[in-house]
């Protein structure tokens, strides 16, 4: 079971995590705020995104890009260190649920209306478990190979709508000022932004650690960018009114794509490769949390915490919310300030640790 990446993988990674589940809701969740004004709350949340992820990042690699957990553990002491890491752990198994939950209910809801949720989402998590089971070098290569598909059908469907696309959906720019702007930016600061944060559990892995910042910053820039160009298609295509009342925008103005009648309903194929986006998501928080529990517990390996974690983030995925909707306000409204709480916690043991000259000590704890 190979643990490491490359930095090209990095970079891939970062990009498809960032954009999964998001692609598909932000426009939604952006445009409720900012109305025509989306795109704009998105591009200064992707600003506010690579900021604030520049700051972690950059106090991490003065413990030479150590993992989180032993890096908690290291300033923290064994006890209270591990509690810590608990939290950690829950905070990455319930990314996990919360996106299981969103492609369940879309698959629900657009390709196998009269399948079971509790089915589609075994089904899902069973794959992610030999996913993680593969080991993160695995994760990197299918993704590697996946990533330029997802990429080229998105901006392909994106083409193929410009003839239906009207600029006048988005105007009249600030109509209402810069306060929907700045209401606009809370949710994707939060999701899918600051959510990168528990990739720093798995960044020790990659190689040559002397580029990790520039990849990881191409990485979310350019998820950012694809975001944008996802918030500015839907509203021009649809409108904000209309982008608004859809559950997952950037799928249903595919459905317009027709060229002369022949060329149609290809939404079914442009969502099976954003499918992919949200798997690659599933598996990387799942592996985090795997990485956590391994380094607790001290073993070996992971191999014996697939199984019960895999059920925990089950029943997390349908007893923590009722339906999509109560998935997607809880999201949009109080995600973000989870998320900023977490990020807080994890840039102030880094601090402490850099004060109390811990990240010059001799590195004895590393997750394997």
């Amino acid at each position: 079971m190979e643990q490491s990446l490359t930095i090209k993988q990095f970079t891939l990674l970062i990009f498809t995590f960032t954009i999964g589940s998001s692609l598909l809701i932000a426009p939604a969740m952006v445009s409720v705020e900012a109305n025509q004004d989306a795109w704009i709350s998105m591009a200064i949340a992707t600003g506010c995104g690579l900021l604030l992820n520049g700051v972690w990042l950059f106090l991490l690699s003065k413990y030479h890009y150590l993992s989180i957990y032993s890096v908690v553990e290291k300033v923290c002491g064994k006890w209270i260190g591990t509690i810590l890491n608990l939290l950690l752990v829950f905070y990455s198994s319930y990314i996990c649920a919360l996106v299981v939950r969103d492609i369940s209910d879309f698959l629900i809801t657009y390709m196998i209306e009269e399948t079971h949720p509790w089915l589609s989402q075994s089904m899902i998590l069973l794959l992610v478990v030999y996913s993680a089971s593969k080991g993160l070098t695995n994760i990197g290569r299918v993704n590697e190979f996946m990533t330029p598909l997802l990429v080229f059908a998105f901006l392909g469907g994106t083409a193929l709508l410009l003839d239906k696309i009207d600029l006048s959906n988005l105007q009249p720019v600030l109509e209402q000022g810069w306060s929907p702007v700045w209401k606009g930016t809370y949710a994707p600061i939060g999701f899918p932004f600051l959510e990168v944060l528990v990739l720093s559990a798995l960044i020790t892995y990659v190689k040559p650690t002397k580029k990790v910042v520039r990849s990881f910053f191409v990485g979310l820039f350019f998820a950012g960018v694809i975001l944008i160009i996802a918030v500015i298609a839907a509203i021009g295509e649809e409108g904000a009114f209309m982008i608004q009342r859809y559950t997952f925008p950037t799928y249903t103005v595919m459905r317009d794509i027709s060229i002369g009648r022949v060329f149609e309903r290809t939404e079914v194929f442009f969502g099976l490769l954003f499918m992919v986006g949200i798997f690659v998501k599933i598996t990387i928080c799942f592996l985090v949390g795997c990485h956590g529990l391994q380094h607790i517990s001290k073993r070996s390996n992971y191999h014996a915490i697939l199984i019960p974690l895999a059920v925990w983030i089950w029943a997390m995925s349908n007893f923590l919310n009722e339906n999509i909707v109560e998935v997607i306000y809880f999201a949009s409204t109080v995600w973000t300030l989870v998320a900023f709480t977490m990020y807080v916690i994890i840039v102030c043991i880094l601090l402490w640790g850099i004060g109390r000259k811990k990240h010059q000590q001799k590195v004895s704890i590393r997750s394997k």
